[in-house]
């Protein structure tokens, strides 16, 4: 008998179906991106994720390892995360990128198979994004011989972005609803922006793996819902991320991308770019990133009359850039990309 023992704190924190989600605004708030072909430099596909958490023990003991399983027919993967956990962010040797997003605060939970246990079968069994969608949507054969079910029943509504150097995709799901979104399918061209709010918007499939039109994955939390948990800084770093790709066009490469996850701005759908908040209640100037509308959030803030002062609440604890091509280059760092010093850490599969 073999007995893993799996941090899980995440799906307790985010979204026990009997606690109800637990998260705020401002303790949170990962970004993601996709950008290849014509949106590139050179044509590659970058991926770049940053994990946006409390800071506390529970998030912040990060760890970062190369994979080697012994069943021959699985893949090597990489994979940074936070102790105890099998994987958050992780590429394979066949490259194939998996990351995660909270998203869909409307979404339903449920006591199905943990995220963090989707994910390590898929970076080992997946080859490519068709594989991964597969995976996601239905579980493993044996999952559905077991329980007889379609669809693979899982815990708290996530995004999940996939990619492999020729295709990307962004998994959109809760517990017994999904939706798979392609680049072109919210107007990008060559890209993809992932952010915390569902995109979404033509329909679903159902836990019996029937598309149904009138069910959006938007429906459970899209950029201007009020009561998502996300509103309103889901939409600002979206935005701003969506704008200096189209900015950047043809130009994008991984350092560049690094850039991008220093920004203390937010470009809203419009395009202006907007650097400070005003505070009616306390008569001041705030940065926009002190709010976490920046792809660089910086979680907390604490105010007095005419001033305010940074309580360092949350913020990114890691942040990840990958080139994927034969054998995938990843850059990482452990933090905020702004405060970091020096070259990032790279591991080439």
């Amino acid at each position: 008998m073999k007995i893993m023992l799996h941090n899980c704190y995440s799906d307790f924190y985010y979204g026990h179906p009997g606690w109800g989600a637990s998260g705020t605004l401002e303790s949170m708030g990962c970004t993601a991106m996709v950008v290849f072909g014509n949106a590139t430099k050179n044509g590659e596909m970058i991926v770049a994720h940053s994990r946006d958490e409390p800071f506390g023990p529970h998030m912040l003991n990060d760890i970062a390892y190369v994979a080697i399983p012994e069943d021959p027919n699985a893949n090597m993967f990489f994979a940074v995360g936070v102790a105890g956990t099998i994987t958050y962010t992780s590429v394979n040797d066949k490259g194939l990128w998996l990351t995660q997003n909270a998203g869909g605060w409307l979404g339903h939970r449920d006591f199905g198979v943990p995220w963090e246990f989707i994910n390590l079968y898929t970076i080992a069994y997946a080859d490519n994004v068709d594989e991964a969608v597969d995976i996601y949507a239905h579980g493993s054969p044996e999952y559905r011989a077991n329980t007889g079910r379609k669809t693979l029943l899982r815990t708290i509504p996530l995004l999940v972005t996939m990619a492999d150097g020729k295709k990307a995709a962004v998994f959109e799901y809760m517990s017994d609803r999904y939706a798979v979104r392609y680049p072109g399918d919210a107007g990008e061209d060559d890209f993809l922006v992932i952010a915390n709010h569902y995109v979404c918007d033509k329909g679903s499939f159902n836990e019996e793996d029937v598309w149904e039109p009138e069910e959006p994955m938007t429906k459970y939390g899209h950029e201007e819902d009020t009561a998502s948990w996300a509103y309103p800084n889901s939409k600002y770093r979206y935005y701003t991320l969506w704008h200096l790709i189209k900015q950047n066009y043809g130009k994008i490469d991984a350092e560049m991308v690094k850039d991008f996850y220093k920004s203390h701005f937010y470009i809203d759908k419009d395009g202006t770019r907007v650097d400070y908040v005003w505070n009616d209640d306390y008569d001041v100037w705030v940065p926009s990133y002190l709010l976490g509308y920046s792809p660089c959030r910086h979680g907390g803030i604490e105010y007095t009359d005419g001033s305010y002062k940074e309580t360092y609440m949350s913020g990114a604890a890691d942040v990840k850039v990958a080139v994927l091509k034969d054998h995938p280059e990843i850059y990482f760092i452990f933090g905020r990309a702004d405060e970091w010093k020096g070259s990032w850490s790279l591991v080439i599969l």
